[in-house]
């Protein structure tokens, strides 16, 4: 398969990007009979002879006008007089702003090591917002009017070889395949769209966030109504339902976390164990409840609940209500991370909440909250929810934790290292400058946290299949600046190496089929709706990586020997992942791969 070849929306053979971009030529213009290519006259600098006469004349000549496709020999060659159009194609002299009508192309630079995320997000942003620095290897020229990308889960290099009939839609349409660094580390793969999606502040952008989070008192933390609505949580009008408690009396205006842990009833979940931990990390509250319903599911790895623990528990729901209501105050702020979950299974409305999830959800980094663990890793130093195989999560631990960081945000915001990784939504970007974008893909939380705020730039239509994706974007790719479509049923396979050649052949087909579309037809060749950029990804199947990593996850131990190796092999295949590239990529015959 032949790689690091560049691509210029051909299949001709890429420039050598090693040198400098060539000038723009001045002298090849073909206006009418203005220049003859080659010719003495026209562009040999004048004798020594001629000299002294000319001398004086120079600066005069190169004013004089162009007449009946005629040009002086001092005028540079196609050059005009501004103001007066050429005769023939009517083009003037190309001047420092002649690049954006420059034919747009995209080239690959070859330099050691794979393409990755980070190039193909500066890659997109400079073709779409023109102020954005050029990427470190993919370069865009011209002017680009619609930016396209396509992932193929479960496409790979020597599955492309082996099934090359099924993808010639593609090949065809392009010089090569780059190799392409899916990211990730030494025993994890992220999704491409997670590191894609999101945007790393600018120095600037990241103080003002730190600023923002910067609060004189903890109540100024506390969630707004519209927070209490957008977040889920228990709203008053729940207060009259059957079952359902407010706080009451007031007693004096501090903070208390609180953490839950809950069991899977034949009634849904249900409350197992509630905690309350004060400002001073003081264990106030911490007792075991029975549920109502019969239990099904303990949830031991998460809840950290088992039948032993409940054995001999009388204490119910109502008790823990009350008992509440006599700790707390109704002029009480509460504390704890996705606290609406929490107040759900209490049954407790109240409305003076502090979420670490909202708090700290500016600092997003490709999903929409980030999980109390990784604020305690990250802000804290901490690593909380560590206990051996089986043990599950500790309510006192994470309330705890929840106060810590709390704590943290009043004091130091500075000092959390998620405000200094934090993330601007990619979609962002763009809709800030009016562009359009459609998300064809699963609701993923890095989907979802490019729609807040986005004043319906952004559309994100629910895509359960891949048919759906298809049918959306043949429907709508042409209305958009940006289109991200993904491809998932090819990589859902258990055993990637043995996929059948069924979906192969369907999903190349629909690949062709979205390609097809984009392609310049007729009048609109070289039109403004034709400069489209296409990035078509593969992304090997995660499947295998998936189900082993999860295996060592949820056993809590060191896995054995073969399995660990298996793992790690996972990881080095899952990575490899393909990139192919061009500007208006048309059906040609190619010389990639196996024809």
């Amino acid at each position: 398969m032949e790689v690091d070849a560049v691509v210029d929306g051909s299949a001709e053979a890429a420039p050598d990007t090693s040198r400098k971009r060539p000038a723009v030529d001045e002298t090849d213009e073909t206006d009418g009979d203005a220049t003859v290519q080659g010719s003495q006259d026209a562009r040999a600098p004048p004798s020594a002879a001629d000299a002294p006469a000319n001398r004086g004349k120079k600066k005069r000549s190169r004013k004089k006008r162009r007449i009946d496709g005629q040009q002086d020999v001092g005028t540079p060659p196609g050059g005009r007089t501004p103001g007066v159009k050429s005769p023939g194609s009517g083009r003037g002299k190309k001047g420092k702003h002649e690049k954006k009508h420059r034919p747009a192309t995209v080239e690959i630079e070859k330099r050691d090591g794979d393409l990755k995320v980070k190039m193909l997000q500066d890659a997109i942003l400079k073709a779409l917002l023109s102020t954005f620095p050029q990427s470190s290897r993919i370069k865009i020229w011209g002017r680009i009017n619609r930016v396209v990308v396509i992932q193929v889960d479960g496409l790979t290099a020597p599955l492309l070889i082996k099934h090359s009939a099924h993808w010639r839609g593609l090949t065809g349409r392009f010089a090569a395949a780059h190799p392409f660094q899916i990211p990730g580390n030494t025993g994890y793969v992220y999704d491409v769209g997670q590191n894609l999606f999101m945007r790393p502040l600018t120095e600037t952008a990241r103080k003002k966030l730190i600023r923002e989070a910067t609060k004189q008192h903890f109540t100024k933390m506390v969630l707004t109504e519209e927070q209490l609505v957008e977040n889920g949580y228990p709203l008053a009008s729940q207060a009259e339902e059957a079952g359902w408690v407010t706080l009451t009396e007031p007693r004096g205006e501090r903070m208390f976390a609180v953490d839950c842990e809950m069991v899977l009833t034949e009634h849904g979940q249900e409350l197992a164990r509630c905690s309350v931990v004060d400002d001073t990390y003081t264990t106030l509250y911490d007792k075991m409840v029975l549920p109502e319903s019969p239990i099904v599911d303990y949830v031991t790895k998460y809840s950290g609940i088992t039948p032993e623990l409940l054995e001999g528990v009388t204490t119910r729901l109502s008790d823990v209500q009350r008992e509440l209501q006599e700790l707390l105050g109704s002029d009480a702020v509460l504390v704890g991370h996705s606290l609406e979950n929490d107040l759900r299974v209490l049954k407790l409305v109240h409305p003076w909440v502090i979420d670490t999830a909202v708090a700290f959800g500016g600092a997003r980094t490709g999903s929409m909250k980030h999980g109390l663990k990784h604020l305690a890793q990250r802000c804290l130093g901490k690593d909380i929810q560590a206990s051996t195989a089986g043990g599950g999560h500790n309510s006192v631990e994470d309330a705890r934790t929840a106060m810590e960081l709390v704590h943290k945000l009043l004091k130091d915001p500075a000092g959390c290292r998620v405000f200094q990784e934090a993330s601007d939504p990619l979609c962002a970007l763009l809709f800030e400058a009016r562009l359009k974008s459609l998300l064809l893909d699963s609701p993923r939380p890095y989907i979802r946290s490019q729609l807040p705020g986005n004043n319906g730039l952004v559309t994100a239509p629910q895509c359960p299949t891949d048919a759906d994706v298809v049918s959306h974007f043949t429907s709508h790719a042409h209305e958009h600046d940006f289109v991200w479509a993904r491809l998932t049923e090819l990589g859902e396979s258990a055993d990637p190496a043995a996929v059948d050649e069924t979906a192969v052949a369907a999903t190349g087909s629909r690949v062709t089929a979205m390609l097809s579309m984009l392609a310049p037809r007729g009048t609109d060749s070289g039109g403004p709706l034709s400069n489209t950029l296409v990035f078509v990804i593969g992304a090997p199947s995660l499947t295998k990586w998936r189900a082993l990593y999860l295996e060592k996850k949820q056993s809590g131990q060191k896995l054995p020997e073969d399995k660990l190796k298996a793992l790690q092999e996972s990881v080095v295949a899952s990575r490899q992942g393909l990139l192919f590239t061009g500007v208006n990529p048309v059906a040609v015959a190619s010389a990639f791969g196996p024809r």
